[in-house]
């Protein structure tokens, strides 16, 4: 798609970190000497999708193929794995 973002934008994180610094506010000093709170970590999960749709390539019928796998032959390159 040509309106698809490809990451999230640095304004998306930095208005997540705005607001929760307003909902769970760090008071300066406890008594352990450290920062109060709620420490805060982030996932990132990515996901695709797919619909089918008339305009798309249609495979070709079940047993019409001219080749055979087998028939590619697959060779390892000097240092590579």
């Amino acid at each position: 798609c040509a309106s698809r973002k490809e990451r999230v934008g640095l304004g998306t994180f930095l208005g997540g970190a705005c607001l929760y610094r307003e909902l769970y506010p760090a008071e300066e000093y406890d008594e352990g000497g450290g920062g109060g709170g709620i420490v805060a970590s982030a996932q990132v999960i990515y996901g695709i999708a797919w619909k089918e749709h008339e305009s798309q390539q249609k495979p070709d019928d079940r047993g019409s193929a001219t080749g055979r796998l087998t028939d590619i032959s697959v060779t390892k390159t000097e240092g590579g794995a």
